[in-house]
């Protein structure tokens, strides 16, 4: 996604959830916090009036198809931005936004749930389980994809 920021600036727009005052706190590898990335696609000309349009590539980490063509869907359209009228139209009139992956730490593990640490301890969360329906509010919105 960085390559694709670097080679499309004027489309592409990379953030990640501390960006958006979510801090997402689970740790990949050796460590190292994964990163949950946001991408916006939309034309360089600034319009209030554009359309947000939210696509999600995966919200389980062992769905492994969702977020490859999520990066698929960005170069797409980055890269035919100027060059396919229908394409630069959907940019022109829109605001493409794309979380590739809800459940980075699952998706680095090839797991389900969503790794979570607390003082210290690996906890695990089926993010389908984490809605506030039919349950305890206290039981609630715990993972990232909840929130």
């Amino acid at each position: 996604m960085i390559r694709l920021k670097k080679l499309f600036p004027d489309v592409v727009t990379l953030k990640t959830s501390s960006d958006f005052g979510i801090d997402y706190k689970t740790i990949c590898e050796n460590g190292t916090p994964c990163v949950l990335d946001v991408v916006s696609l939309t034309s360089p000309e600034s319009n209030s009036e554009k359309v947000e349009v939210f696509i999600s590539g995966a919200f389980h980490g062992d769905e492994r198809y969702g977020p490859h063509v999520s990066l698929y869907l960005i170069e797409l359209l980055a890269s035919n931005y100027g060059k396919d009228t229908y394409l630069t139209n959907l940019l022109n009139t829109r605001e493409i936004i794309l979380l590739p992956m809800s459940n980075p730490s699952g998706f680095y593990f090839n797991e389900r749930e969503e790794r979570i640490t607390t003082a210290g301890k690996i906890e695990y969360f089926d993010m389908s389980r984490d809605f506030p329906y039919n349950s305890s509010p206290n039981q609630c919105m715990n993972t990232f994809g909840a929130s």
